[in-house]
This record gives structure tokens, C-alpha cells and sequence, in this order.
């Protein structure tokens, strides 16, 4: 068989509906690699343990060898000893599980590699009966979730996973019937990305193309030592020209990753990854005892942040809790790596918005190697009465008046912003002058909360670091665009970010660029000028960051 292809074996137990949906979509068609050859995908055999299963017969029918090695009375481990032996003969570059109705133990997880689909999303709900318990559960979503095979039952790492919002009055067999389709349209995408592969594109096209793709969002999480992190990825549904750049998504303070999801679509649309984590504290990033995935945290630890873990779960927003700051941008690293993992062809551009772009710029100070370009929309300008705010968190702090002292920073931080805009009526005006956007903002009950006092005296910290003594980047070339709108409170109407890149220059960045909009405040990406802005982004990336995709 020829090394352009690719090799699976397939094991079920039952009907093999999943498997046959594989053998459709996967079976003899061609995908591209991360260096763009073609690499054709071989199922060379499937696996039974059941001598009764109808699948058998359907394998069979599409001429695809079947190997029966029946499980009952066997021994657990004496099983998988005889299964591996027989998987191995045909030297598979990965094993599927499609509805394989066994526990492997250690000596199948140690000598092969294998994915398994389960109908719920994990950690929710693991084992045979996820559908019904999902169903019969108060939560208001069920799920997919495509994971490595481990030792544990239904705990490995997840590869892929997406909510199914439940529909009131649904009958358990139409929940189920939903639940199977979800599983049809993930599982095959899941093995793609297990295999470093994407569709090849139905038509030809060259780099600077312009034609636009549909997207495909999914979302997951990874464990850090707040919690769960989680997160979102659009993805262009056809090899487009932006598929070798991936932009990872810092969002702002008090909001979340659901809040860009347009601009995500738009990007995506026009060919690149896109990928998003709400921080901690934020979204649904608020909870130590919802965790889920892998512990990437404790991979990455520089040597000037705080690595003591903190011992009680967070479970409140506007709480990122100790050294939250600094541990953010730890979290976006351990995001940055899972990216890199799941797309190995690709480069990432970061993209950090108000906190974010402080974040962001502090992760790149630590991390520059490990993205290509960085942009900063809406950056706050520097407040020099950061000191004053970590002095007085620290007492309100100390004295245990941290309700009231939050509310004091919160003035000291935002006070000022909407004095501009107050005769709008609504207090975050200063935001965005498109009124929709303020009323949907204020209704969003992950969105308008007060940071406490320790997420506070971080936020200060962090402002001070990274207006701060800077180490110059390795890369003096290293490309940053500054985008901000003239009316934006936060960045002092321009006047702000205009020093923010003379400071960037001083410290040795000398690939910056600048733009105003005139008459846009805070949002950029949600105002009257949003489509010029991204524009301006796409063509950015284009002419700054697309070669050092490609080398």
C-alpha cells in the first residue's frame, strides 16, 4: 500500500450505523496534510466482538473485510491481548471505536491508539446509558463528544465535542434521533483532525483568493488550575486560503467569548481557523468543579508568576482568581499549544481586545516564538493611578470590605469613560455608538458584572507590567497592528494607543502599524465601522503574516 495512505480499523459491536456513515465519508477519499499532499484514508478492516451483530453483514457488503473475534468468556485482558494481536497484522495508523460495547484495559491502550465517540457531552454523563441519563437530566443541552481511548472509561482527551440544545416536548427517541445525526456529522471531522488532515477543496485556488467558505463551530475545554477553560474553534468547512493561519481570540474584561462570535464567523469565512477562550472568570470559564480535558497548566510555568494553585473552586464572575492575571496568559499558552496540536500545519496570530490586548502583549513578551503577528484592538491607555488601585484593593482586601471596595475600584477604572456619552442614557455607552449593541450588552447576564478587589489589584499589576520595563522582542520585525477607534474612552480618544505604539517602538518593536476610525469608540468590532475594520485586519494578515504562515 502506497505511504500516501492512511490506514484505520474500525471496531463495533452492534448495528454499525456510525461505522458505515465512517466507510461513506472517510473510506478511499482523498484529504490534504498539513503540508498540502494529498493522503488518501484506507479502512482495511473493521472488528466485531459480537457474532450476532448486524453490522457484519453491511461490512461485508461493501467490501470491507470483517474480523469476528467473539468476547464472551473471555477474560478481560486475555481479550485484548488476542484483539491487538489481530489489529496489528494490519499496521493501522489509528483505531476507531464505533459503538464497541467493551472496556479496554491497559495493554490495548498501551500498544495502539484509538478514538471513541460518546452521545453526551463529556465529562457529563459517561458510561452505556449517556443518551437516556443526558435526556432525563436538568441540564438544557445533551452532546457528542469524540475522545482519545484511556484507561479510565470516557475520559481521555477530547478531540472534538459540541452541545445539542434540548427541545421542549421532545420525546426520548427524537432526542436520540438528534443525538445520532450530531454524531455523523462530528465523528468523521474528529478522525481528520486525530490524523492532521483537512478536505481538499472541490475547486482550485491561490493564496490571495477571495472566495468566501461556510463555517463550522465546535467547542471543548481544558483543565488549568482554576478549572475548566473553555473555548470555541471556527473552521472554514473547505480547504480556503487562509486555512494555514489560525487567530486566537483574547477577549475584553467582564465578557465573553459568545460576544465575537460574527467576527469569528467572518473570519472564518474568509479562510482561517478562528479560536476563542473565555478567561477565567468570565463566560463559562467560572468553575474549578466543572473541569474537564487535560491539565495543561502545570506544562508551563515562568518563573516570575505566582505557581501556588489555588485550593477553593471559583464558581463566581468578575473572580479570576490568585495571580488571575498572570494565570490567564498561562492559560492562553496552554491554549495556544492545543491549537498547534490539533492544527500542526498552521501558524497563529493573536488578537487581544482591551484586557485582552494587555494579555496579549503580555504573552507575547513570554511567548513570542510561538505565534507570528499580534494585533490590539481598543488597548487601554495607561492609568497612573494603577498604584493607587493596588493599595487600596490590598486594603479592602485585608479589612474584608471587598464588596464595597470592588465598587470603588470599578469607579477608579470605568468612572470616567461614559462622561462623553451620559446623555445617551445608558452607562456603558462609551462602549459602542451603535445602540444595539449597549442594549444587548446590558441584557447579557455574562456581561456588565464587577471584577472583586483580587481581580482588581491583578488587573493593575498586569497594566503596570506591561507599561513597564519591557525586554525587547527577539524578532525586531515582529509584526503589530494597533487598531482603535477616536472616540474610545478607554484608549483616551487616540491619544492613548498613539503612545502605546512610540512606547512599543522605544522598546524595539519596529513593524507596528496604527489606525484610528474616526468617530468609533470602544468596540471597533461591533461599531458602525466593523466591516472596515475587519478589512483592514484581513488585508493586515495578508501582506504581514501570510509568508511566515507558508515558510
Amino acid at each position: 500500500m502506497s505511504q500516501s495512505t492512511l490506514r484505520l480499523v474500525v471496531l463495533f459491536s452492534g448495528n454499525g450505523t456510525n461505522m458505515l456513515n465512517l466507510i461513506d465519508k472517510l473510506h478511499n477519499k482523498e484529504f490534504l496534510d498539513s503540508q498540502n499532499v494529498a493522503r488518501r484514508i484506507c479502512i482495511s478492516a473493521c472488528f466485531c466482538n459480537n457474532p450476532q451483530a448486524k453490522g457484519i453483514e453491511r461490512v461485508e457488503e461493501r467490501g470491507i473485510e470483517c474480523v469476528v473475534i467473539p468476547s464472551k468468556g473471555k477474560a478481560r485482558e486475555e481479550f485484548d491481548k488476542e484483539l491487538v494481536a489481530q489489529i496489528e497484522t494490519f499496521k493501522p495508523d489509528l483505531c476507531v471505536l464505533s459503538g464497541f460495547m467493551r472496556i479496554l484495559t491497559p495493554y490495548f491502550t498501551t500498544h495502539l491508539k484509538a478514538l471513541n465517540i460518546h452521545p453526551s457531552f463529556l465529562p457529563l454523563h459517561k458510561g452505556a446509558h449517556a443518551i437516556e441519563q443526558s435526556f432525563q437530566s436538568n441540564e438544557d443541552f445533551g452532546g457528542v463528544s469524540v475522545h482519545w481511548v484511556s484507561e479510565e472509561l470516557d475520559s481521555g482527551e477530547i478531540i472534538l465535542q459540541e452541545k445539542l440544545p434540548k427541545i421542549q416536548g421532545e420525546s426520548l427517541a427524537e432526542f436520540e434521533a438528534r443525538i445520532h445525526k450530531l454524531e455523523y456529522e462530528l465523528f468523521p471531522k474528529a478522525i481528520l483532525r486525530a490524523l492532521s488532515l483537512r478536505p481538499a477543496p472541490p475547486y482550485s485556488h491561490c493564496a490571495d483568493s477571495h472566495k468566501k467558505s461556510k463555517t463550522t463551530k465546535t467547542s471543548g475545554s481544558f483543565q488549568s488550575d482554576f478549572g475548566a477553560v473553555v473555548y470555541d474553534i471556527y473552521e472554514p468547512d473547505s480547504g480556503a486560503s487562509g486555512a494555514n493561519i489560525i487567530i486566537q481570540i483574547a477577549h475584553g474584561m467582564v465578557e465573553h467569548r459568545g460576544r465575537f462570535e460574527w467576527v469569528a464567523r467572518e473570519l472564518a469565512q474568509n479562510g482561517y481557523i478562528v479560536a476563542i477562550n473565555d478567561h477565567r472568570g468570565h463566560g463559562d470559564s467560572i468553575s474549578a468543579q466543572s473541569a474537564m480535558g487535560r491539565d495543561i497548566s502545570k506544562e508551563v510555568s515562568p518563573a516570575n508568576a505566582n505557581s501556588a494553585e489555588s485550593t477553593n473552586p471559583i464558581t463566581s464572575l468578575g473572580e479570576m482568581g490568585e495571580q488571575g492575571f498572570e494565570r490567564a496568559v498561562q492559560d492562553m499558552h496552554a491554549f495556544n499549544r492545543l491549537l498547534h496540536s490539533l492544527y500542526p500545519h498552521a501558524q497563529i496570530v493573536l488578537l487581544g481586545h482591551s484586557m485582552g490586548s494587555l494579555l496579549s502583549r503580555r504573552y507575547v513578551s513570554l511567548y513570542e516564538d510561538s505565534v507570528i503577528g499580534l494585533i490590539l484592538s481598543g488597548s487601554p491607555a495607561y492609568n497612573p493611578l494603577s498604584s493607587l488601585g493596588i493599595a487600596l484593593g490590598k486594603f479592602f482586601h485585608a479589612i474584608g470590605a471587598r464588596d464595597f471596595g470592588a465598587k470603588i475600584l470599578n469607579t477608579l477604572s470605568f468612572g470616567g469613560f461614559n462622561a462623553k456619552f451620559r446623555a445617551e442614557g445608558s452607562p456603558y455607552a462609551w462602549l459602542c455608538s451603535d445602540k444595539s449593541v449597549v442594549s444587548a450588552y446590558e441584557n447579557d447576564k455574562k456581561c456588565g458584572f464587577i471584577f472583586t478587589t483580587q481581580s482588581f489589584i491583578n488587573l493593575f499589576g498586569g497594566l503596570k507590567r506591561v507599561y513597564g520595563a519591557l525586554q525587547p522582542p527577539k524578532n525586531p520585525r515582529f509584526p503589530v497592528l494597533i487598531i482603535s477607534g477616536r472616540d474610545d474612552a478607554c484608549g483616551d480618544f487616540g491619544k492613548g494607543v498613539e503612545k502605546l505604539q512610540i512606547f512599543l517602538q522605544e522598546k524595539g518593536y519596529q513593524n507596528t502599524q496604527l489606525i484610528l476610525y474616526n468617530d468609533a469608540r470602544h468596540e471597533i468590532l461591533n461599531d458602525f465601522c466593523k466591516k472596515k475594520v475587519l478589512q483592514d485586519i484581513l488585508l493586515w494578515i495578508k501582506n504581514t503574516c501570510a509568508n511566515s504562515a507558508q515558510n
